[in-house]
């Protein structure tokens, strides 16, 4: 289990995350949602371990992220595939995740699964988006971590290569990996994810299952539209 206990984290005088408790259970993929602004990248580079915090404790099974070898040999986080490199290809990107998470995955077999074998030798910059992404989801599966942190990947993907990354992070869920993944498509979290997590002033607001029957929608306009008056409903704006 990923667990984040009681965290806490600052830049200078503004505090963005206040006593954070989560847990993340193996095998499930959990929806992180709010605002622009309201503190999710930062929380996943929290729980990466690239943000330092004032308070709490951050595990996986266990293990801290200052025990780094271990920590990360259970963890990838990528934030988005804009901070590939444009002159490097996929393959190298996964020879390279291969190699330093000593993973025994067949990168055969990955670049079958995910379907990137026609542009794997291709540079990155000649990619298109939704490339891209699988490319990383192909990292993802290269480091055989058992956590995946993955911020915004439906970000900019047409209605075809969304229904692929849906594919493929439930994929990845059947094979044991538990994803922890921030997305503004509510509805595409409603139908890939067993739990969503609503953040709001530094802490978590909601926390939603799917047996609930709840609409990510709903929660949404409950916990940001009525703050700041807005009382058209999701839908709504959606035919607008």
């Amino acid at each position: 289990m990923l667990s984040v206990s009681d965290v806490s984290v600052s830049y200078g005088k503004l505090k963005v995350l206040s006593n954070v408790n989560l847990e993340i259970p193996m095998a499930t993929i959990t929806g992180l949602v709010a605002p622009n602004g309201y503190g999710k990248t930062t929380l996943l580079r929290t729980i990466a371990g690239l943000i330092p915090f004032y308070k709490g404790i951050v595990t996986i099974d266990g293990i801290r992220a200052s025990q780094r070898i271990s920590y990360y040999k259970k963890l990838f986080f990528i934030e988005d595939s804009s901070v590939l490199n444009p002159i490097m290809s996929p393959l190298d990107y996964l020879l390279l995740v291969k190699k330093a998470w000593q993973s025994g995955v067949d990168i055969d077999v990955v670049v079958e699964t995910v379907r990137i074998g026609g542009f794997l030798r291709k540079p990155i910059n000649k990619l298109s988006l939704g490339m891209k992404q699988q490319t990383v989801i192909a990292m993802c599966l290269v480091s055989d971590a058992e956590y995946i942190l993955l911020d915004e990947p439906m970000n900019g993907l047409d209605p075809t290569n969304t229904a692929i990354m849906a594919w493929q992070l439930k994929l990845m869920r059947e094979q044991g990996k538990s994803i922890f993944m921030s997305s503004h498509l509510l509805s595409n979290v409603d139908e890939i994810t067993d739990q969503v997590v609503f953040l709001k002033d530094g802490g978590i607001a909601k926390l939603t299952s799917s047996g609930q029957g709840i609409r990510s929608s709903d929660t949404y306009q409950e916990l940001y539209f009525e703050d700041e008056g807005l009382v058209l409903g999701l839908d709504v704006l959606a035919e607008r």
